[in-house]
């Protein structure tokens, strides 16, 4: 008998102390939308709350309110873990919302004005060692993409450029794909609409409403200051019933929703940190 699909729905605090776990959930889910990848949630937000709580002791704090998990796990953990989830937010998520914008803009009506989206490719040198790239910044001197196949070339393309300068994300798929002499435009544009495109679609609306739009995006920063959150998860809602319209394939009954709750959730935390305490120490005598 097949189970019948229930979409995720997760509440998560906006104000207050709880506002800084609310956004680490919401970089989880972008980073790792699929159910097989909750642990890797947790992992992410342990290592953002090990982050948290080393800089508060650096700055002087008592060391005595940090969990002992949190003061055991090495810089070099933590490092890696936001490393990889950066890079999935950065070389997935954010190009799959760029590619949407590019679907919705082009070709709408605006009063007497036709929108168009603008080419990048003018302003993007093509990597010297890439002929794919080269191929195609000649091939399309000043091109706008139209259909979904082309907004994945030109991604393609984009990506190709962007990866040369994330040498800071120190894993393999962080590497240029013209360093592989076997790839293509239409194996890479192939692969953008896989890893890229149909592997964001769950969380498609929540990338779009991403809260700042710059090309290497500080979200250490926007956890430190979660005053965000509230309105991009409106706005990702708002999304969520609307994509369907000018997206066909998006499904908004299958998209991940992150609701907010509007209380301060000051004392639900510290309950939950007290209970976590009183477990460890209850294991200790146990042992």
């Amino acid at each position: 008998m097949r189970v019948p699909f229930k979409p995720e729905v997760t509440s998560i605090p906006v104000t207050g102390v709880g506002a800084h776990v609310g956004a680490m959930a919401y970089f989880a889910v972008l980073a790792y939308p699929n159910r097989d990848g909750w642990s890797k949630r947790d992992k992410l937000v342990d290592a953002l709350k090990a982050w948290l709580s080393k800089a508060y002791i650096a700055k002087g704090g008592d060391r005595r309110k940090i969990l002992r998990k949190y003061k055991r796990l090495k810089n070099e953990a933590i490092e890696g873990t936001l490393s990889l989830a950066f890079y999935r937010i950065q070389a997935l998520r954010l190009p799959a919302a760029r590619m949407a914008y590019w679907k919705l803009i082009h070709g709408q009506i605006v009063g007497s004005v036709v929108k168009g989206t603008r080419s990048t490719v003018l302003r993007l040198r093509a990597p010297k060692e890439s002929e794919w790239a080269n191929k195609f910044a000649e091939e399309y001197p000043s091109w706008e993409p139209t259909s979904l196949n082309e907004c994945a070339r030109l991604m393609a393309f984009e990506l190709e450029n962007a990866r040369r300068a994330w040498g800071w994300h120190d894993h393999k798929d962080a590497a240029p794909l013209s360093q592989n002499p076997d790839i293509t435009i239409e194996s890479a544009s192939k692969n953008v609409l896989k890893r890229v495109w149909k592997a964001t679609m769950p969380v498609l609306h929540l990338a779009m409403a991403f809260p700042k739009k710059q090309e290497h995006p500080d979200i250490l920063g926007l956890i430190h200051d979660p005053s965000w959150l509230p309105s991009t998860l409106r706005y990702a809602e708002g999304l969520r019933r609307m994509l369907p319209q000018f997206i066909h394939r998006y499904d908004s009954e299958k998209a991940i929703r992150l609701l907010p709750i509007t209380y301060d959730a000051g004392d639900t935390l510290r309950r939950r940190v007290a209970i976590d305490k009183s477990k460890a120490k209850t294991r200790k005598r146990e042992r």
